[in-house]
């Protein structure tokens, strides 16, 4: 067996998505690099491929909004 891939069988764990996963890593979210990290935590709340695919647009700003990230809840001074 590889080397790596031992490496990497001994570093993931099971989130509590069902999937095993990585405590760190890289994911791509709308062409953007977001480094996650559940170094603190027994079991992460999302393996690192369904934190990628929850994560939505703001209609508001376009910004990226993730799992458990801050938000706003501002609106338009006048809505016509």
């Amino acid at each position: 067996m590889n080397l790596l891939k031992r490496f990497r069988r001994n570093t993931e764990v099971l989130a509590d998505c069902g999937h095993m996963t990585a405590k760190e890593g890289d994911v791509e979210i709308f062409g953007e690099i977001h480094h996650i990290s559940y170094k603190g935590e027994d079991a992460p709340p999302y393996c690192l491929d369904c934190y990628a695919k929850t994560a939505i647009r703001c209609a508001w700003c376009g910004g990226t909004i993730v799992p458990d990230g801050p938000i706003t809840l501002y609106s338009p001074g006048k809505v016509l």
